[in-house]
């Protein structure tokens, strides 16, 4: 039997062929000839990275002369070196390590690539040629999903870490057409219920839950080999669907639906989160910025009418706050007018009034001296110019 050279674990975000060997073939060259014979793209987008691990035999393979590039298929120019990750692990006759290359734009334009790998001998007389199967890489790729994983250990040939200690892991991502469809959502918990003789029924503790089935594949498919590696991310301790951590429900499976004579398919599988809070947080980091103040859009509805003694020039009704709708007014007669919005209910609330150029003509606190526990408004007198469309601009000030 001839020596093992190198190994890509089946666990990586991308599918490498060897050049030099019969045996291995791109995807569209295993159809069978009574299917219909298609061809399938990976995507990935601008800002996403593509990192993948390899283990070679240094017997026979040059470490120090290893290449890998990110090629693009229509010129073969080279738009990207991938940089092996600082920490190299030794197991057995194998040196182990991870490949990694940002995605960035414009260094990277939108088109469609390889990963050219090249694995020379010590002597350089021979060397190994990997290739990817087909990449597209666009600054969006609507209708896709991007998992990142992780593992609490090194597992399935591959090393998750970026230290000998375990203290700092690393992730892989891969991005697929899929997502989490309405009629996939399944709320569900765990009960523990008390029937006495006569059935008298006390429930003495329940824990809510939703369950979220995740479709993976568009209206085209996608082939097994995708699907395989799928199936094993999904067996990483830490997978993240769009930045928020699932596990699949204990004895779930992935299931096709299968297109006969089609070599793409649609998989579906039952996931929950990771985490199963009970309450919606909001962090201050993620909602301040430079200047200590956040855009929150607000849906209320205003009247802005020419100021007289006895009327409000402009009334909030209310109909409900912190909904994703920024509110543009049509033109507002000059003068001086009112601003009163009512049950807001949030301290440190700021009012901006800006025109359409983003510019602030007038900004404000809210404050109810009067009547601080339940209504909160502003009373403020604004100067605009006639025939001026203004926004009004809600924020909050952490």
């Amino acid at each position: 039997m001839a020596n093992a050279i190198i190994k890509f674990p089946l666990l990586n975000p991308v599918k490498m062929v060897r050049a030099t060997n019969v045996q291995d073939y791109f995807w569209n060259q295993q159809i069978p000839s009574f299917e219909t014979q298609t061809d399938y793209v990976q995507k990935f987008q601008q800002g996403d990275y593509i990192q993948f691990a390899m283990a070679f035999n240094p017997a026979y393979v040059a470490s120090a002369n290893i290449f890998c590039q990110l090629r693009d298929c229509h010129y073969n120019q080279t738009y990207g070196y991938f940089q092996p990750l600082p920490i190299a692990f030794v197991s057995g006759d194998f040196i182990h390590i991870n490949f990694k290359l940002t995605l960035h734009n414009p260094t990277i334009p939108e088109g469609e690539y390889y990963i050219y790998l090249y694995c020379p001998n010590h002597s350089g007389s021979n060397f190994d040629l990997f290739y990817s199967e087909k990449i597209s890489i666009k600054a969006t790729h609507s209708d896709t999903i991007l998992l990142k994983y992780s593992n609490e250990g090194n597992e399935f040939d591959t090393y998750f870490y970026l230290d000998y200690f375990g203290a700092s892991k690393t992730y892989f991502q891969l991005r697929v057409p899929g997502g989490f469809p309405s009629d996939g959502f399944n709320p569900s918990s765990i009960d523990s219920i008390f029937q006495d003789q006569t059935y008298n029924t006390t429930l003495l503790s329940s824990i809510p839950y939703n369950v979220k089935k995740v479709t993976f594949g568009d209206n085209k498919g996608i082939p097994d080999w995708l699907i395989d590696k799928i199936n094993r991310v999904l067996s990483c301790t830490h997978t993240y669907v769009d930045d928020v951590q699932y596990t699949k429900v204990e004895g779930a499976r992935l299931k096709p639906n299968f297109m006969p004579g089609h070599p793409l398919n649609v998989w579906k599988i039952d996931l929950i989160a990771s985490d199963n809070d009970y309450s919606k947080t909001h962090y201050g980091r993620d909602i301040i910025n430079a200047s200590g103040l956040e855009e929150m859009a607000v849906e209320v509805d205003f009247i802005i009418e020419p100021n007289t003694e006895d009327e409000t020039v402009a009334t909030a009704l209310e109909n409900g706050l912190m909904k994703p709708k920024k509110i543009t007014l049509g033109a507002i007669t000059a003068g001086v007018a009112e601003i009163v919005s009512h049950d807001l209910g949030l301290p440190n609330y700021i009012w901006q009034i800006r025109d359409t150029n983003n510019e602030v003509q007038f900004s404000t606190n809210i404050k109810d001296p009067d009547n601080p526990t339940t209504a909160i408004k502003i009373v403020s007198e604004v100067d605009v110019a006639a025939g001026l469309e203004l926004n009004i601009v809600g924020f909050y000030n952490i």
